[in-house]
C-alpha cells in the first residue's frame, strides 16, 4: 500500500527585537494630561485546518501549530499511477500591519526515501496555491519552492492553501510518501 502523509506547519516570524506595548501620560504646560500610546506590528496565525470533510483524508495529528494529514488514496492499487487529488487547508491569520504570507515545501514534491527504478518515478509535484487578503499566488512544487504573498495593510480572515496532485502518467515505486509544507507569516513586508 502506497501512502501519502503531509504535515503543514505555522510559524510567525518577528522582524527585529519584539516590541512592548507603551502608553504614557505627559503633563501639558496647560495642566491637561495628555496620553500616547503605541501598538507593535503584530501577527497571529491561528490552528490550521481542512477546509473539506472527506473519507480520503484521515487527520493524523492536530496541534495550534500544525496539522498532519494523510491522503488514503494517493496511488492507484493496480498500476502504481498517482491518483488525481486536492487537499484545501485553511489558516486563521491576523496582522495588524504590512506583512507577508509564504507558503513553501522543504521537500520536492511528495517523495519517498526509495530508489527510483527505470520506468518508475519516487517522487510526484503538485501545484501549491495560497489565497490571502484579496490576493493569490500559485507555484508547481519541485524542491523548496512555493507562494508568497505580500500585503501591504493590515488583514484578517482565514488564508486558503490548496494543494492539488496530478493524475500520474509514469508509476511509482512503492514507498511511504511525505512532504512538509511551511507557512511563515511576517510582519512588516
Amino acid at each position: 500500500m502506497t501512502r501519502l502523509i503531509f504535515t503543514v506547519l505555522a510559524t510567525i516570524l518577528v522582524a527585529g527585537a519584539a516590541e512592548a506595548q507603551e502608553i504614557g501620560a505627559i503633563l501639558e504646560d496647560n495642566g491637561a494630561v495628555a496620553f500616547e500610546g503605541s501598538v507593535p506590528n503584530v501577527c497571529r496565525l491561528g490552528t490550521p485546518g481542512l477546509d473539506q470533510a472527506s473519507s480520503a483524508l484521515t487527520v493524523e495529528q492536530q496541534t495550534a501549530t500544525g496539522i498532519s494529514v494523510r491522503l488514503n488514496a494517493f496511488a492507484d492499487p493496480e498500476t502504481a499511477l498517482a491518483l488525481e487529488n486536492s487537499v484545501i487547508f485553511t489558516l486563521p491569520l491576523t496582522c495588524n500591519a504590512a506583512h507577508s504570507l509564504v507558503v513553501r515545501s522543504l521537500g520536492k514534491g511528495f517523495s519517498t526515501r526509495e530508489t527510483a527504478s527505470p520506468g518508475f518515478l519516487n517522487s510526484v509535484g503538485y501545484s501549491l496555491t495560497t489565497q490571502w487578503a484579496q490576493q493569490s499566488s500559485s507555484e508547481n512544487v519541485v524542491g523548496g519552492s512555493g507562494t508568497t504573498i505580500a500585503v501591504s495593510n493590515a488583514a484578517a480572515g482565514s488564508a486558503v492553501v490548496t494543494v492539488r496532485i496530478p493524475a500520474g502518467t509514469t508509476p511509482l515505486v512503492a514507498g511511504a510518501y511525505s512532504d512538509d509544507i511551511i507557512v511563515e507569516v511576517s510582519p512588516g513586508s
